[in-house]
């Protein structure tokens, strides 16, 4: 039997897609997940997408998307995104950075989360480290874990899923902040 792939395995998930404001970090030009998320009826003045690359931002620019270009290793999320989020999507971005970014980014998340918020983190099982990326993306710095990210988010939150999407894909979808 296939595994759904993310996209469609979040927007099972989320519940509130017609009223959240949305951040997605490390959106690219949105061919994983936001293409899918507007075409089912997420519109687009509710989103912004963050990446690095501002080639792959301007597709989604073009569709009325809001975004901002930013390493998130090296710019603050909270001083550039002043907003609170009812969804925030972190997905295949943690293999490009590093640990201690991983903490400070997720800091951030927690402070620009609504209180009955939701966030999503996707992650490949087997990131080849140093693998190089068809995109501008940085390549794969190392594996990230699930474990470590359950034991900082589940004390914040009333409900927790992991689903393995597909051979590949881990999600961790955190909700209902305590």
């Amino acid at each position: 039997m296939k595994k759904p792939l993310r996209p469609e395995t979040i927007w099972k998930l989320v519940d509130n897609w017609d009223t959240a404001e949305v951040l997605d970090c490390g959106s690219s030009n949105g061919s994983l997940g936001m293409r899918y998320y507007l075409k089912h009826g997420l519109f687009p003045d509710k989103v912004t997408a963050v990446d690095i690359d501002p080639q792959a931002l301007a597709v989604l620019e073009a569709k009325g998307v809001s975004t901002v270009c930013m390493d998130l290793e090296k710019d603050d999320l909270i001083e550039t995104l002043i907003s609170k989020y009812d969804l925030i999507l972190c997905c295949e971005v943690l293999e490009h950075i590093t640990w201690e970014a991983e903490k400070e980014i997720i800091d951030s998340f927690m402070k620009m989360l609504n209180q009955n918020g939701t966030l999503v983190i996707s992650f490949p099982l087997n990131a080849k480290v140093n693998g190089k990326s068809k995109a501008k993306a940085k390549p794969h710095i190392r594996q990230p874990f699930a474990e470590p990210i359950e034991k900082l988010l589940t004390p914040y939150f009333e409900f927790y899923t992991k689903v393995e999407m597909n051979y590949r894909t881990q999600l961790l979808l955190f909700s209902g902040r305590k």
